[in-house]
Parts: C-alpha cells; sequence; structure tokens
C-alpha cells in the first residue's frame, strides 16, 4: 500500500496530538456501576426513599428533605414552609385509577408526591398522580415534581398542573451543601450517598470521553475517518492475506497439525494458529503455534492448550527446543495461557521466512 505523502503527514499529526489526550479519564466505578443496576429509575427511587426515611435512623432525612424543598424553592417565588420532620415515604404508591406514583413523602405539614425520571419519557397521567394526593391528603400541603437528569419534554397539559420539574444536579447541589455540616451516625451511609450521587452525576454526563477528546475527535474527523481506513480496513485485508497464505503453505496433514486464526477487531495484528494434540508419556495436551503478524515484525510462539499441563508442556518444550523467552507478562497470559516465544526476526512481509520457520518448528514435533 502507497499513500500519498501529503496524508501521512496529516495523519502523523493526528497521532501526535492524539498522544497527548486522556480521552476517558480512569475513575473507579461506583457500587451501582459494578452492580449493572438493571432498571435503575426502580434502583434510585429505592435509595432516595432509604435517605428521605426518617425511620432508617441513619440521620439525614431532615437534609434530604431540606435539600428538595430548598431546590423547589429556588424555583418557586412563593416558597414553601420549614417543615423537615418526615413521618413516612412510600414507594411506588397506587392510584383510584392504577398508577403508580415513584414516592410520596409525608411530613408534618406536607405531601411531597415525586415522579423519578432518569431515562424515559414523560408520559405518566400526572392529573391523576394530582387527584389522588389531593384527596389522600385534603389538609396538607401539596408539593408535585418530576425529578429528571436533564429537561424533559412536557405533556400538552403541563401548564394545566401544578407539577414542577426539578434537576437532579440542582438537588445534588444542595445535598453537598448540607452533606458537611451533618455526622451520620454511620459513616458508611455517608459513603453510600456520596456513591449514588457520583453515580447520578456519571448519567448526567451523557459521555464519559473529556470534551478535549471531542473536540479532537471534531477537528480530526476527516483524518480519523482516513486512519480507520488505512488501519483497519486495508491493512487488515492485507495481513490476513499473508495469514492465508501462510496457512496453505504450511505442511499441516504431514506434521498432524490443524489450523484455526485470531483477528480481533480493533488490533493492528493478525493470528495465523496451529494446533496439535500432544501425548508424552502419560501427559496429554493440546501445542499451539501462532504466528503473531504485525506492521512491521512478526513472532511464532508456542502455547499449551491449558494451564494445568504446564509442567508437561514445558518439558516437552525443553527436549524438543534448544532456546526459547519465556514472557509471562504477555498480555494473553490473563486468559490463562502460557506464552513461549521462539523467534522475533524480521518483518511482516517475509512470508516464505516465516513459512520456513513454522515447517521447521513442526518437525521438532513429530
Amino acid at each position: 500500500m502507497t499513500y500519498p505523502g501529503d496524508q501521512l503527514q496529516d495523519l502523523e499529526t493526528l497521532v501526535s496530538e492524539f498522544r497527548i489526550l486522556n480521552p476517558i479519564p480512569k475513575n473507579t466505578p461506583t457500587i451501582f456501576e459494578v452492580s449493572g443496576y438493571p432498571h435503575f429509575e426502580d434502583v434510585a427511587s429505592n435509595v432516595l426513599q432509604f435517605f428521605f426515611q426518617s425511620t432508617h435512623d441513619h440521620g439525614l432525612s431532615s437534609l434530604m428533605v431540606q435539600s428538595l424543598l430548598n431546590t423547589v424553592e429556588s424555583l418557586n417565588k412563593d416558597g414553601t414552609s420549614s417543615d423537615y420532620s418526615v413521618l413516612d415515604v412510600e414507594r411506588e404508591v397506587v392510584t383510584d385509577k392504577g398508577n403508580r406514583i415513584d414516592l410520596v413523602i409525608e411530613t408534618e405539614t406536607k405531601c411531597i408526591a415525586i415522579e423519578n425520571k432518569l431515562f424515559a419519557i414523560l408520559n405518566n397521567d400526572l392529573q391523576d398522580y394530582q387527584k389522588f394526593i389531593k384527596d389522600s391528603y385534603p389538609d396538607k400541603e401539596r408539593i408535585y415534581l418530576v425529578l429528571s437528569l436533564q429537561p424533559k419534554r412536557k405533556p400538552d397539559n403541563w401548564d394545566k398542573l401544578k407539577f414542577t420539574e426539578i434537576l437532579y444536579e440542582d438537588l445534588l447541589n444542595n445535598i453537598e451543601g448540607y452533606l458537611d455540616k451533618v455526622t451520620p451516625q454511620d459513616e458508611k451511609v455517608q459513603i453510600y450517598l456520596t456513591d449514588f450521587i457520583k453515580t447520578i452525576r456519571n448519567l448526567s454526563k451523557g459521555t464519559e470521553l473529556t470534551m478535549g477528546f471531542l473536540e479532537y475527535l471534531q477537528e480530526y474527523k476527516s483524518e480519523i475517518e482516513l486512519l480507520h481506513k488505512y488501519a483497519f480496513v486495508d491493512f487488515k485485508n492485507e495481513i490476513k492475506k499473508k495469514g492465508d497464505i501462510i496457512r496453505d503453505n504450511i505442511k499441516l496433514e504431514e506434521n498432524g497439525f490443524n489450523s484455526f486464526h485470531l483477528n480481533k477487531p480493533h488490533s493492528l495484528e493478525y493470528v495465523q494458529g496451529f494446533e496439535k494434540v500432544i501425548s508424552d508419556g502419560n501427559s496429554r495436551f493440546k501445542l499451539q503455534i501462532k504466528v503473531r503478524l504485525q506492521p512491521k515484525e512478526y513472532r511464532v510462539e508456542l502455547w499449551v492448550g491449558d494451564e494445568s499441563h504446564l509442567g508437561a508442556f514445558n518439558n516437552f518444550i525443553k527436549s524438543r527446543i534448544e532456546k526459547y523467552n519465556t514472557l509471562e507478562s504477555h498480555p494473553e497470559n490473563n486468559a490463562g495461557k502460557i506464552y513461549e516465544e521462539v523467534k522475533v526476526t524480521g518483518d511482516s512481509n517475509s512470508i516464505s521466512k516465516i513459512i520456513g520457520d513454522v515447517n521447521d518448528l513442526m518437525q521438532k514435533f513429530l
């Protein structure tokens, strides 16, 4: 493959600038992210119920309600009275029509109904929610909220409703403003809350990529597409053809080997492999020869098919080959494979030499 010099220069600039970027910051995942949190809106509502509920004796209930009401007050010029004593917090409260309200918080003087919306569209029967809360708590101040990651598209009757939309970020900011003033009875509770806040903020970002990297992608869009074509289309097609040539010129039947290949989609290498079951004394294991083709070099590698046979494999190799290198740092060791390097020589264009090396190596294992 040959390409115009100006295009290659553009690609060199592209790679040089990429090396100084940190596309995805390495952050420790939260416990919610580790668990995978299926149906996270339900999980988030359960977590909120726990922190709003005073009966759990974690000491954060009043803080949470105060943070919530302050968030509402910042959007509502009329404000709301200061009542932070929670009597009860219910989940999935069923209305007379069978609809479910995510959270209902009851204090001495208030009833707060919350529709928790992280990802789903806002198409709930909010008018039914209002009627149910009004009928159920006629003597209390009633507050109707939609809690969202980002502003939601409102239903046609929104202006006729008494709901207020508040954003998680505003609520979280208010919570953090009070956390320094309160010491939970169990420090794990504060860890859980901090972890939950981090999880919600990660969801709000919409992407793990840094802004600098996104700007880089925008600026070098054409060059990146060109590099992808050269590296992951043209080059991979060419290197696969070399792997096929190697396979077709190996004396498989004569040496008792079968062929296989490994072609990782996002890697600039292609592995043409050969394997054979070895019976050596009382041991029986699968021996693999891997030809690892890379842009300017190749390696012939020896692998054992099952790590439990490593001892027999090593003894067999030592009896057949005088010199080889063991590279414990090889990344595929993480998959339970043991790597034995036989040669590192030449480049990936030396097809005839690779074929000769592999055929000679197979002769040692007859």
